[in-house]
């Protein structure tokens, strides 16, 4: 090949790379070895593409179209504003993995790994999390509507500000998580742990907390004089079952709550 050629072909090949947002070869590659640790899938067109048994660990997504694609590891992955409509991620390892703004309608992440994961913003409209491990997430602004975390390990998960309407959270282990100013009516909480929860601001009109274990939950906190230290502290407010009743919230005998 002349130089002129040669000149040719590099041109269109970065043309190409540009185009697509990814060097296509990346996925070939990746395929072939299992292997594909920081790759670059920036804006790339990966429909339906299948993931399954590569590493992609630190690999970017960002802004691609993932719809229908499956993924196995991919553990510190940005799919930050990422399509991921209806992408199977069931049982995927995907710790510290980055979805913020990602549109994630109905996916597929049950019983997947996901702790300490970033889903600010993201839209997880009817997704199922069924038993996912996403302790320390951060879900604020994110929209749950009738997504399913039944049995998902949310510990310390920061849910503020979120649409949880209709979720389902039955015996998902909330212990102290962040649920203040979400929605959260019709949202079933049955046999949940919620120990230290945060409710303040929640909006719970007709969500269920049958069964549920709110000890220590709180609504708040209020200003306390301390006279032995001549100095005002915050006094937790903890939640009665009074306080549920009044938001509208169903409960039972079995509920755990400050009486």
């Amino acid at each position: 090949m002349n130089q002129i050629g040669m000149a040719t072909f590099i041109l269109l090949s970065s043309i190409a790379v540009s185009a697509f947002g990814y060097d296509s070869l990346a996925l070939e590659k990746a395929k072939l070895t299992g292997e594909c640790e920081e790759c670059d899938f920036e804006k790339a067109d990966l429909k339906g593409a299948d993931f399954k048994g590569i590493n992609l660990d630190e690999s970017t997504f960002e802004g691609a179209d993932l719809r229908g694609t499956m993924f196995g590891d991919c553990g510190e992955c940005d799919f930050s504003n990422a399509n991921l409509t209806e992408a199977n991620m069931e049982k995927a390892s995907l710790d510290e993995a980055i979805f913020e703004n990602a549109d994630a309608t109905r996916v597929n992440a049950s019983g997947a790994y996901i702790h300490h994961a970033n889903f600010a913003g993201a839209n997880l409209t009817d997704a199922d999390m069924k038993t996912v491990n996403v302790g320390k997430g951060d879900f604020t602004r994110a929209n749950l509507t009738r997504a399913n975390f039944a049995g998902a390990k949310m510990k310390s998960a920061a849910i503020v500000d979120a649409i949880v309407q209709n979720a389902d959270l039955s015996f998902a282990d909330l212990t102290y998580a962040n649920l203040s100013k979400s929605d959260v009516a019709g949202a079933s909480f049955k046999g949940a742990i919620m120990r230290g929860v945060n409710l303040k601001g929640a909006k719970m009109a007709g969500a269920d907390f049958s069964g549920a274990d709110l000890s220590q939950a709180t609504l708040g906190t209020t200003s306390h004089y301390d006279h032995a230290t001549s100095s005002i502290e915050d006094m937790p407010i903890f939640i009665k079952c009074s306080d549920l009743a009044a938001a509208g919230a169903v409960f039972d005998v079995a509920t755990k709550c400050s009486k």
